[in-house]
């Protein structure tokens, strides 16, 4: 990086942040749900006309992790679920998974950047950061988001290779959200509608401690 360059981006609501210094003053929930449902997932390289976005991925993804739960996840877990993939808003960038063991952003590997972020969008929205060390909660976020990943290969590139879980029902949740066409403001809206609803909960817990 050159000497005196000071890279600075912004949200969709104008805050001004440096992605190489995650600040939890530049994270709001309506900036991490329009710039997901904004950017097509696999980078775009879906056939046909499908606009399946990160917003919806992000739905499907903590519909795999209450399946897998068997509808007794923390709602802590139900958020970072939903969350998974909102450090790739304040990145700018959407890199599949396969490639961010080699990628380096500023002489940093974007998985080590990625999760810096996430810390700091934990604290920004209230959530504590320290439970991103959690393994069970890693490995929960790391299942649910293999098996979604599993369901849309079937459904948007018809691989024979199925999902080894009895997820039927899932699978044809996920297909519903592939082959439809909507303005990514639904998706934007239904992922808000989510957060809100997990984000209360959490707070109730909460208070039942």
């Amino acid at each position: 990086m050159n000497a005196g360059f000071s890279p600075v981006m912004r949200t969709a609501s104008g805050l001004r942040y440096n992605p190489f210094r995650p600040n939890p003053a530049a994270v709001q929930i309506e900036d991490i749900a329009a710039g997901l449902a904004r950017v097509s997932r696999y980078g775009g390289n879906q056939p046909g006309e499908s606009n399946y976005n990160n917003a919806s991925h992000s739905l499907c993804v903590l519909s795999a992790g209450f399946a897998k739960g068997e509808g007794g996840l923390d709602p802590l877990i139900e958020l970072d679920l939903l969350l998974h993939d909102a450090p790739e808003v304040y990145l700018g960038l959407d890199i599949a998974s396969p490639l961010k063991r080699y990628v380096r952003i500023g002489g940093r590997a974007v998985g080590d950047l990625e999760f810096d972020w996430m810390r700091a969008i934990f604290e920004g929205l209230g959530l504590p950061p320290e439970a991103l060390d959690n393994p069970v909660l890693r490995d929960a976020v790391a299942q649910a988001d293999e098996l979604t990943r599993q369901i849309e290969e079937a459904v948007i590139w018809e691989v024979e290779s199925k999902p080894k879980d009895d997820c039927a029902p899932l699978l044809a949740w996920v297909l519903t959200r592939v082959m439809r066409q909507r303005p990514w403001q639904q998706d934007r809206d239904e992922f808000l509608s989510n957060y809100y609803f997990l984000k209360e909960a959490q707070r109730a817990e909460l208070r039942e401690i």
